[in-house]
């Protein structure tokens, strides 16, 4: 017990003097040393020197005591490795002294601020980081033969770092990169050993605005204890949690210090993250970015770019490659949402793709660092092409390249002309040529979409069982363009207003619509339903079928077969046609992509009434009921019936395939064949006939038509060789071929003798038939161009044939345009009519004429043999006609006088008509079987041509030549024809012995001159539109035959007067036996309205004076005269009393005068009255 004071006493010494000792050694130091610290920099160096592990140098060193702990001002403070090179520079270190630490042995600072450090940190070429000269390992745990840098042992130390305006140099080897140097660095940096906490800010103008990093570390182990110290070159086991936040960070300029994508171009990157880590295990990290104006090029000119990007991600992320693989698999959920994104990879998709939003929920699954799974729980893509919505996953599958893909969603909208767009080039590139045009237009609405299985099998055309793909769903408003046009080749026309499903079933394309419609070029639309579009696969000899259900006017299924390749495939049979009424048409096409010349169809037509017309110069058929199957091979009829030519048809059999011809069989009537060649009813046929078509269509593809009748039934009222009675058969065969590139041949024959040869080739523009022979008893010579006729037959009335072509039905069907223009006409024949002259032996030629155009016309027969031209009008000039003819015969001599007046034309024949220029000579013209002698008629038209002016007419014979000029008038009051003329007669007798009056006159000259007006001539025929005046001076002649009617008054005048003065004579009539003698016939004759005038008119003979005077009707033919005959006495005063004597008004005058000079004559003088007709005058002696 006495003991322990005594220990307490000691203790408390000992105290006592530790105290004092601490406190002598701290006022030495507060007031000896420290003030004077830089005159130990020298040994503080040396110290530090070891402490580090190195070469250490202070410039300046000052101190001072403020509280507790003394603080240290450095300046210069430079740290070298091993090898002497520097590893740290501190400009000025500020530290406040930790007695603690000192009294452990340990030289550590509360609180140490450094203000310019310049530190730099390297990785070599083989991964290994180096800090301060020294090499560190901070991924591999287990590696002790490293030991970390004593400086950075010794900061590490540190309960507190400031670092503040540092610079750090980054060099990284291992890239080659050049130094990377972040300037006004600041660090903040407390750690007591195990738990440290670092806030770091650094900016680089060229690399990011602003960065700033929170660090927290928790180590196992206490850094600084000599155990670390000892195997310091590997960190123990620990755990970090950061904060980053990066603004406008230029990711791009990272790549020559950071693992920066290739192919990433341009990306301004702002993000927060937080991370929780461990070492050799999966951090978790929660991340907030948003990326600006993104770009990313790749191989073969890929290329990618976004205007803005949102990512948010919360999970585990796998190690990096270098770092130690956990075996645990890690998640990672992510957000993503891309605006106003294009994406353009021409090595898989043909065309850029571009997308207003996309956005992407789900989560990543990863083992030992690879990607193993994707769960998509949210997707959604928005453009103006689609608007889809999905969710599936992907799972990595080592038995698969690209794995497998489960996912389902639907579109809310898709546009149909798009599709094209999103199929790979691995899809047929017929296909997506034929999508890319063919889909025009249509929207998907609530569509559904199913992928699963291997990704690298997709569409899984060629593996089925490797996966499922499918979108589907309703079709609005649709246009398909199935085989557009091109510059080389004709399109089909588009279906529109499909509405109905489309599908995509792995490489199945199908569009099945309840309506829709086809507008044929020009015609009314084709109303669509049931319509089945479908490629059944799109990657590979993509082949389209169409197939539906069609209804419209038969207008407008011709329209589709002039404005659609369906002529072509029908060998363009249809492209003339014509109809009318509904059809019904069902129709399947198929459709190679890669080759739509190949296209092959088949349909129906169901008629329903209504009419067809195959072609312009075919029957019209009405009635049409029945089906007709077609197709690219051929048509066979489903009984067919119709009406036409007036009778019922039906239509059997079929062209094409199995089908050996398609037969027509039917009865006509001659009213509808009559209306159908465009002839009048009265025409002359009557009755019915039937007959039989066959069509066979030709190994070359075309079509043969034949046409076979006996026309039996039928009477035929025609001109020789045409007619026929009804119960004569007559066989008609007309067979239609093809001759290729759409060349025709027509061949008609028709009994024995005619023959006919058409040829159509529509290159040639003009007639339906560009060439044509028609023959009768000749051989078939078909020109070059035109048409030509040449007739032989014994016997042929060529009137009765003109006047039937002239006069065509209004209601003709018949194409005008059928036959080309003559080219030329030879008719030969033993007896042949032709304007009432009958010709024997003769042939006609009719052959055109050039520049300018118009026509020849050869005759030559045993009457008339001559040449006429006509020459249509050219450059104002006027047609003309030309002739010369050595004979012309005009009348038939023996033809009986007619017992009815000759029909004149109507008024309207004329209206029209351009009377040409006359030149026509005649050398010898005979009419009604007398010769005229020469003619020559010469004229020209005027008044646009409605006027011949007659500029010579000459007729000249044996005994009397003919001049005259005037007029033929066609319009106004005065129409008709017009003339001054002249006989001269030099041989009375001997002219008329030429006109026909044989041996009528004897001797006899003088004239005849006066003018001639037949008004309204050739309108009406009337002799009461005579008109005129003639002077009549003959002399010297003798009437050698009393027996015409033109001197029947003369006979009876002469006769009864010379009775009474040769009343002794037996036979009176013995003095005129040799005809009745004159000396002078002269006169006036006036002509008015057909009736002959005169006052004047007198026959001096050496027998008397005949004095005429009154009317002669011609209209009638009656006579209204008064004669005196006056005896000539004294035959040498005859001619004197002749020359003196007016057989009318000088009755009185004669009388006074010669009563008393000749009373016997006055005597002898005899008065009559003459009446009657022509040919029966009646002669009254007046008392």
């Amino acid at each position: 017990m006495r003991s322990f004071p005594k220990i307490l006493r000691r203790l408390g010494w000992l105290a006592l003097f530790i105290y004092l000792a601490l406190a002598s050694a701290i006022l030495v130091l507060r007031y000896g040393i420290l003030p004077n610290i830089d005159t130990w920099r020298s040994a503080i160096e040396q110290q530090l020197s070891q402490t580090m592990g190195g070469e250490v140098s202070l410039e300046r060193l000052r101190a001072d005591w403020k509280g507790l702990n003394p603080s240290f001002d450095i300046t210069g403070l430079r740290i070298h490795d091993n090898s002497n090179d520097p590893v740290l520079s501190l400009p000025r270190v500020r530290a406040q002294l930790s007695w603690l630490a000192l009294l452990r042995g340990q030289v550590q600072f509360s609180t140490l601020q450094a203000q310019g450090l310049e530190l730099d940190v390297r990785r070599d070429p083989q991964n290994n980081f180096w800090v301060l000269g020294h090499e560190i390992d901070i991924f591999d745990g287990d590696n002790n033969d490293k030991t970390s840098p004593p400086a950075l042992q010794w900061l590490l130390g540190q309960k507190s770092l400031v670092l503040t305006q540092a610079t750090v140099h980054w060099k990284d080897e291992l890239r080659n990169a050049p130094v990377l140097s972040l300037e006004n660095v600041y660090i903040q940096f407390e750690g007591d050993g195990r738990t440290y906490q670092a806030r770091m800010r650094a900016g680089a103008q060229a690399l990011m605005h602003s960065a700033e990093l929170l660090v927290e570390l928790q180590f196992e182990q206490d850094l600084t204890t000599a155990a670390m110290s000892a195997q310091a070159g590997s960190l123990p086991a620990w755990k970090a949690r950061a904060y980053a936040d990066m603004q406008n960070m230029n990711s791009v300029a990272w790549a020559p210090w950071a693992d920066v994508p290739i192919a990433l171009q341009s990306a301004m990157v702002s993000t927060q993250a937080w991370v929780e880590a461990q070492r050799n295990q999966a951090p978790r990290v929660t991340l907030d970015a948003k990326v600006m104006n993104a770009q990313w090029s790749g191989a073969e000119n890929a290329e990618i770019k976004v205007d803005d990007m949102r990512v948010f991600a919360q999970g585990e992320l796998p190690l990096h490659s270098g770092a130690a693989q956990s075996t645990e698999a890690t998640q990672l959920a992510f957000g993503v949402r891309l605006q106003a994104m294009d994406v353009d990879m021409p090595s898989i998709f043909s065309n850029p793709l571009a997308f207003d939003d996309i956005r992407l929920g789900g989560k990543l699954s990863h083992e030992q660092g690879a990607l193993k799974q994707l769960d998509l729980h949210v997707a959604r893509i928005v453009n103006a092409d689609m608007d889809v919505s999905f969710e599936g996953h992907w799972h990595d599958d080592p038995a698969l390249s690209l794995g497998a893909v489960e996912t389902q969603g639907r579109f809310a909208r898709a546009s149909l002309s798009a599709i094209h767009r999103y199929l790979p080039l691995e899809v047929d590139a017929d296909a997506r040529d034929w999508m890319s045009t063919g889909l025009v237009q249509g929207q998907l609405l609530g569509a559904g979409f199913v992928l699963r299985g291997d990704l690298a099998a997709f569409p899984f055309g060629d593996a089925p069982e490797k996966g499922y793909f499918y979108v589907g769903g309703p079709l609005k408003d649709a246009i398909i363009d199935y085989v557009p046009s091109t510059p080389d080749s004709q399109g089909w026309p588009r279906l529109e207003g499909l509405n109905g499903l489309a599908s995509l079933t792995g490489v199945d394309l199908r569009v099945q619509a309840n309506a829709g419609s086809v507008i044929p070029g020009d015609g009314p639309a084709i109303t669509l339903n049931r319509v089945l579009a479908r490629i059944p696969n799109i990657e590979d000899n993509a082949i389209l079928s169409i197939e539906g259900q069609s209804s419209a006017p038969a207008t407008a299924y011709l329209a589709l077969n002039r404005h659609s390749p369906l002529g072509g495939l029908l060998d363009n049979a249809l492209d003339e046609a014509r109809a009318d009424g509904v059809w019904n048409v069902p129709l399947w096409l198929n459709v190679p992509l890669y080759d739509t010349d190949k296209t092959t169809v088949s349909g129906s037509v169901v008629f329903n009434g209504g009419t067809f017309q195959l072609d312009s110069v075919m029957p019209v058929m009405s009635g049409v009921n029945g089906q007709l199957d077609f197709s690219d091979t051929g048509i066979r009829s489903q009984g067919v019936k119709a009406t036409a030519l007036g009778g019922v048809l039906a239509i059997s059999g079929g062209l094409g395939g199995d089908n050996k011809n398609l037969v027509i069989a039917g009865e006509a009537s001659s009213q509808a064949i009559a209306r159908f060649a465009g002839l009048s009813n009265d025409v002359g046929l009557e009755g019915r006939a039937a007959y039989r078509v066959a069509v066979e269509r030709t190994p070359a593809g075309r079509y043969d038509i034949a046409l076979t009748s006996n026309l039996k039934g039928m009477r035929i009222d025609l001109p020789s060789p045409l007619g026929k009675f009804a119960d004569e058969s007559k066989e008609l065969e007309a067979r239609w071929a093809p001759l290729g590139q759409g060349r025709a041949q027509l061949q008609v024959r028709i009994g024995s003798d005619i023959r006919m040869d058409m040829r159509r080739d529509p290159a040639v523009k003009g007639a339906y038939f560009n060439r044509a022979v028609i023959a009768l008893n000749q051989p078939l010579a078909l020109p070059d161009v035109g048409m030509s006729i040449d007739v032989r037959y014994p016997a042929l009335d060529l009137d009765a044939w003109l006047a039937l072509m002239g006069s065509p039905s209004q209601e003709a069907s018949a194409s005008p345009g059928l036959l080309p223009a003559l080219n030329q006409v030879r008719i030969q024949s033993d007896r042949l009519r032709v304007q009432d002259v009958d010709l024997t032996k003769a042939t006609l030629t009719l052959s055109p004429l050039r520049q300018p155009d118009g026509w020849r016309v050869d005759i030559s027969s045993s009457q008339t043999a001559g040449t006429l031209w006509w020459r249509e009008p050219i450059l104002g000039k006027p047609a003309s006609l030309e002739g010369k003819f050595a004979r012309l015969a005009l009348g038939n001599p023996d033809a009986p006088e007619p017992t009815t007046e000759i029909k004149p034309p109507s008024e309207s024949r004329f209206e029209d008509f351009k009377i040409p220029s006359l030149n026509l000579v005649v050398d010898d013209l005979v009419v009604y079987g007398e010769s005229v002698g020469a003619v020559t008629l010469n004229g020209s038209a005027s008044g646009a041509g409605r006027v011949l002016n007659i500029d010579q007419l000459e007729i000249k014979n044996t005994g009397a030549t003919l001049n005259g000029k005037g007029a033929w008038r066609l319009d106004g009051g005065n129409r008709g024809l017009s003339l001054n003329a002249s006989l001269a007669v030099q041989d009375l007798g001997r002219f008329l012995d030429h006109v026909g009056l044989k041996r009528a006159v004897t001797g006899g000259h003088g004239y005849v001159e006066g003018t001639l007006t037949w008004n309204n001539l050739p309108w009406r025929f009337q002799k009461s539109d005579l008109q005129g005046q003639l002077n009549v001076k003959l002399e010297k002649g003798r009437l050698s035959s009393v027996n015409s009617r033109s001197a029947r008054v003369l006979e009876l005048l002469s006769l009864q007067s010379l009775q009474r003065i040769l009343s002794f004579d037996a036979n009176p009539e013995g003095a005129f036996a040799q005809g009745f003698p004159f000396d002078l016939l002269e006169g006036s004759i006036q002509i008015q309205s057909g009736v002959m005038s005169t006052n004047n008119f007198r026959v001096n003979s050496a027998v008397g004076t005949i004095s005429l005077g009154g009317d002669v009707n011609v209209v009638n033919e009656t006579l209204d005269l008064q004669a005196m005959v006056v005896p000539n006495l004294d035959m040498s005063g005859a001619s004197v009393a002749a020359g003196i004597i007016n057989p009318i008004v000088g009755v009185g005058a004669f009388l006074t005068q010669w009563l008393l000079k000749a009373p016997l004559s006055k005597a002898m003088t005899v008065h009559y009255d003459v009446s009657g007709t022509w040919a029966d005058p009646q002669l009254r002696e007046l008392k």
